[in-house]
C-alpha cells in the first residue's frame, strides 16, 4: 500500500513515463489531425498556426475521443520549443499568445498535466505578470490539483497566493475552505503512476472523454444522453454509502478511467474500466490492486467478488493476475454469461455460494447464481453428519 505524501506530481517533462501509452496509441492508429512540417517545427509561428487550428476544432467538438490522445501528444512535441523562446523579447507576444491559447485547448482536452506545466515551468518567475493574474493562475493551479486528487499541493498553490496578496479576501476565503475540505479528505492510494481520487461532479468532462459503449455495455452503466443524466447517476451512486467510486488518475494523462467497490459487513464487489487508449498497458491490474488496499485498510474487507462476461477474455487475464479464482457458478437467465471470482481465504463452495448470494441481494442485484450439482451432495453429507454427531 501506498498513499499520497508532500511532493510535486510529474508533469509533461517527464517523457519516459508516456513510452507505453504512445505505443499503444500508435497500435490504435490514432494519426495526427494535424501533420508535422519537421522543417517547420521549429518556428512559433508554426506553432501557434497549429494549436489556433486545433482549439477551432475543439470549440466546434469535432475532435472525437479517439483522436484526443495523439493530439496531447503532439502539442507536447511544442513545449522544447516554448521553453527556449519564453524569455525572448522578440517573441514576447507571439508565446503569450499560444500560451493562453493551450491553456484553453488543455480545459477543453481536460490535460491537466499540461496546465500544471504552463502554470509551474513555462510562467514561472514571470515578473511581467500582474498580480491579479498571479492570483488567478495560483487559483487555476488550485483547481486543477484537486480536481487530480492532490489537495495538499492544492492547499500549497492557494498559500503562496495569501502570502503575496494578504488583504485579498476572496482568496483568503477560498483557502480557509480548501483547509476545511481537506480537513475531511480521505488519503490517496497511488503507486509510481497512477492514483484513485473519488469520483466528484467536476469529473463529468474527463468522464466524457475515456466513456464509450463498450464500457457501458461491459460494465452494465447506463446510456448518458445529457450532462444532467451523468450528474444524477452521479448522485445515485454517491447515495450508497457502501458504495466507493473511484476515478483513476494517470500521473501524465489524467483521468483514464474508474473503479468501483462496494463492501457489506467485510464481503467486497468490484468493477472497473479504462478508456480505449489506456488498455493494455497494465493500468487496470494497478488500479485494482490499489483499490483493493483501499478496502482491506479502510473498510476491514475481507473478501471480494467480481464478475466478468465470459467473452471479455482481456478482463479474464486481469482478474486472474490479481489473484481472484474462477467460482464453479452460473446465473440464471438472462445472465448465463456471468462468469464469478473471488478473492479471499479458501472456502468449501456452498459457503462461497451463500456468501455471493447474500452479496448479490445486498447489492440490489437481480442477478441470480445457480450453484453446481456436487455442490448440493457436498452439503447433504455435511447436515446429515452434523445432525448424526447432534
Amino acid at each position: 500500500m501506498a498513499v499520497y505524501v508532500d511532493g510535486e506530481v510529474a508533469t509533461v517533462s517527464d517523457v519516459a513515463v508516456r513510452s507505453a501509452v504512445v505505443e499503444t496509441c500508435n497500435e490504435h492508429n490514432n494519426k495526427s489531425l494535424y501533420p508535422l512540417d519537421t522543417e517547420k517545427n521549429d518556428s512559433l509561428e508554426y506553432c501557434q498556426k497549429t494549436v489556433l487550428a486545433m482549439l477551432a476544432d475543439a470549440k466546434a467538438n469535432s475532435i472525437l475521443p479517439k483522436q484526443r490522445l495523439s493530439i496531447l501528444i503532439q502539442w507536447r512535441d511544442f513545449l522544447p520549443l516554448l521553453e527556449k523562446t519564453r524569455y525572448l523579447d522578440t517573441e514576447k507576444l507571439r508565446f503569450s499568445q499560444i500560451i493562453d491559447t493551450l491553456i484553453e485547448l488543455a480545459y477543453l482536452l481536460c490535460d491537466w498535466s499540461l496546465l500544471i506545466f504552463i502554470r509551474t515551468q513555462l510562467l514561472a518567475g514571470n515578473a511581467c505578470q500582474s498580480s491579479q493574474k498571479s492570483v488567478e493562475s495560483a487559483c487555476s493551479l488550485s483547481t486543477v490539483y484537486q480536481h487530480i486528487g492532490r489537495y495538499d499541493l492544492a492547499e500549497k498553490s492557494l498559500v503562496r497566493a495569501v502570502l503575496a496578496n494578504p488583504n485579498d479576501l476572496v482568496l483568503h476565503q477560498q483557502w480557509c475552505a480548501l483547509k476545511e475540505e481537506n480537513a475531511q479528505q480521505k488519503v490517496c492510494y497511488h503507486d509510481s503512476e497512477i492514483s484513485l481520487t473519488p469520483l466528484t461532479h467536476a469529473h463529468l468532462h474527463d468522464f466524457a472523454w475515456q466513456y464509450n459503449e463498450l464500457v457501458k455495455e461491459l460494465c452494465n452503466l447506463p446510456l448518458f444522453v445529457k450532462n444532467e443524466d451523468w450528474h444524477y447517476w452521479y448522485q445515485d451512486m454517491q447515495a450508497d454509502p457502501n458504495r466507493h467510486l473511484f476515478a483513476v488518475i494517470h500521473q501524465e494523462w489524467g483521468f483514464i478511467g474508474c473503479v468501483n467497490l462496494q463492501v457489506f459487513n467485510g464481503t467486497g464487489f468490484f468493477y472497473y474500466w479504462l478508456g480505449d487508449d489506456f488498455q493494455g498497458c497494465g493500468f487496470g491490474p494497478r488500479a485494482v490492486s490499489l483499490l483493493m488496499d483501499f478496502g482491506y485498510h479502510e473498510h476491514d474487507m475481507h473478501c471480494c467478488y467480481a464478475k466478468v462476461y465470459a467473452h471479455n477474455l482481456p478482463s479474464h487475464k486481469a482478474i486472474d493476475k490479481l489473484g481472484f479464482q474462477k467460482l464453479p457458478f452460473t446465473a440464471t437467465h438472462p445472465d448465463e454469461n456471468e462468469v464469478f471470482y473471488y478473492c479471499g481465504d479458501i472456502k468449501p463452495d456452498h459457503q462461497l455460494f451463500a456468501e455471493l448470494t447474500t452479496l448479490l441481494q445486498n447489492m440490489d442485484s437481480a442477478i441470480q447464481p445457480i450453484p453446481h450439482k456436487e455442490m448440493f451432495t457436498m452439503a447433504n453429507h455435511t447436515n446429515l453428519f452434523a445432525e448424526t454427531v447432534a
